[in-house]
């Protein structure tokens, strides 16, 4: 609607200055210009009805002006009815691309709902809040993924970042996210799944029979395990878990022996921590730790992940997300996955007995 209000006003605008002009000159021709202005925003029968409108300015403008029905008026009215005819079909051509982004979005909306299951508010022995982003410009589709199940080894979570974006990026996320999930539920040791994980995305790499596979494939991971209070983290080259305490003082859980990607040989350490009562952990990609600002200067981590800590878990999770959207001014450059969690207060009078640690230290034991 904008861009029809602004042809008219260039209607009205060259009307006017051809009437305060008189007969010295004449803005006939400039009103071609009208139509093609509409046909950014406005739908054809509205670019149609500009040009129409810019016909007849042009005719009673040259009869007020006293020049009447002379060949130049005529060529300037060819010019108008042509280049209505052009902008008409150049606002078909629009709207035709711009149903056609829409149906993309929505077909990626769905398969990246289908791919990543947003998880319940409580999942096992844990209270989740999850939030995901792409960067992509037309479909929210991308390489970040998370999940988080209830298992007989405890609840397990895993957010992984894959190398790329789009639908390549996409189905190595399916591939590592179907992975997780059969091998979550059988096998009791974590790093074991993680090894298996690991050789799930080298055997995607090296599968040259597919068109977008380059070798070059490997996918950053965090997994974790929730028992209680106690926290198991077996962390593939992905940045660190943050503990965030209930009075907004974070930490982050790195490991002691850092390990490679999935796909790339991965044989991470599982470290053991035990959370302080109402504390909250968070998980997250990449895309979070290198937001920028317009300037290009990095969201500051440290205050940012203490908003965690505010209000309920989605309040907190939201708190975070608002930060972030202000400083990227709404322009993330890379996807962004956020998962939070925290322990019930059920599962944590269950905890095992356990020497505290402190996890905003980063300190661990295998």
């Amino acid at each position: 609607m904008g861009w029809l209000t602004a042809a008219v006003a260039i209607v009205v605008v060259l009307s006017i200055a051809d009437l305060v002009t008189g007969d010295k000159t004449t803005f006939s021709g400039a009103l071609a210009l009208t139509p093609f202005l509409a046909s950014v925003g406005a739908r054809p029968r509205a670019v149609a009805l500009v040009g129409s409108a810019a016909v007849l300015v042009a005719v009673s403008l040259a009869v007020f002006d006293g020049f009447g029905l002379h060949p130049g008026l005529e060529r300037a009215v060819v010019v108008i009815v042509v280049g209505t005819a052009v902008a008409v079909q150049a606002a078909r051509l629009r709207l035709r691309r711009e149903r056609r982004e829409a149906e993309l979005t929505n077909v990626a909306e769905v398969a990246q709902r289908a791919i990543i299951r947003p998880p319940a508010a409580v999942v096992g022995s844990i209270a989740v809040s999850a939030w995901y982003e792409s960067s992509a410009d037309v479909a929210s589709v991308g390489g970040d993924c998370y999940d988080v199940l209830d298992t007989v080894h405890g609840t397990r979570l895993l957010v992984a970042d894959v190398r790329g974006h789009g639908l390549a990026g996409v189905r190595l996320a399916a591939l590592t996210l179907g992975a997780f999930r059969a091998l979550a539920h059988i096998e009791p040791d974590l790093v074991k799944v993680a090894a298996e994980l690991d050789g799930v995305v080298a055997r995607y790499a090296a599968d040259t029979t597919s068109g977008d596979v380059d070798g070059e494939e490997f996918v950053t991971a965090v997994l974790v395990e929730v028992r209680g209070r106690e926290l198991g983290v077996a962390n593939c080259g992905h940045p660190a878990p943050v503990v965030v305490g209930p009075d907004g003082q974070a930490g982050w859980l790195q490991p002691r022996s850092p390990a490679l990607p999935l796909g790339c040989g991965a044989e991470p350490t599982l470290e053991r921590f035990d959370l302080p009562p109402g504390s909250r952990v968070l998980l997250y990609t990449d895309g979070l730790l290198e937001s920028r600002d317009p300037r290009g200067c990095l969201v500051d981590m440290s205050a940012s992940v203490g908003l965690v800590g505010c209000g309920d878990l989605d309040e907190g999770v939201h708190a975070l997300i608002t930060e972030l959207n202000e400083h990227t001014h709404g322009r993330t450059t890379d996807d962004v996955a956020v998962l939070a969690f925290e322990s019930l207060p059920q599962a944590q009078s269950k905890s095992l007995a356990l020497n505290p640690l402190d996890p905003l230290s980063g300190d661990g034991k295998d």
